[in-house]
């Protein structure tokens, strides 16, 4: 996967790969069809699938569940010399800081790790386009970076104010 996240048990989490991109054996893909498509096809119900999100805000439940099924749960399904990530979504606590962009501990929103660390130092290849604040400030201070993937899409500023 292209990111990954480092398990926390204090809090519950495993390991877990983000599905930004994904690369399978012929048996990986097997498993994850399995496990994974067949609950897709059947559609993911929150109360089903994830009744422990009840507690959660209401328009939050269906992608919360879709990707702790789709997302977090798969890294546990193969064994764990088997599970890859190339680069670490989680931000280094002595990057937050209390200003715009630079508060969230993740990869997507976290300004300066996804510019100073990630992009600078470690070449990732990608933005997240749908946090529209974070995108645009990205887009107007480094907008050469993304300009060859965004360019590709006339209507990005509709669909992400949309959102």
């Amino acid at each position: 996967s292209l990111n990954y996240w480092e398990a926390d048990y204090e809090n519950s989490k495993p390991f877990w790969v983000e599905s930004v991109a994904r690369v399978f054996s012929h048996e990986g893909i097997q498993i994850f069809a399995d496990n994974i498509c067949s609950k897709l096809q059947q559609g993911i119900q929150w109360r089903k699938h994830c009744p422990y999100l009840n507690n959660t805000h209401h328009l939050k439940r269906k992608k919360r569940c879709i990707v702790d099924i789709t997302e977090v749960g798969v890294a546990a399904l193969y064994p764990p010399n088997k599970v890859h990530g190339l680069y670490d979504g989680r931000v280094p606590l002595n990057m937050l800081e209390n200003k715009d962009f630079a508060r969230q501990p993740t990869w997507t929103t976290n300004y300066p790790y996804w510019s100073n660390i990630l992009r600078d130092q470690l070449s990732f290849p990608a933005v997240k386009v749908s946090n529209y604040n974070f995108f645009k400030h990205v887009q107007k201070v480094r907008g050469k970076d993304i300009s060859t993937c965004t360019s590709k899409l006339a209507d990005l500023d509709f669909y992400l104010s949309s959102k």
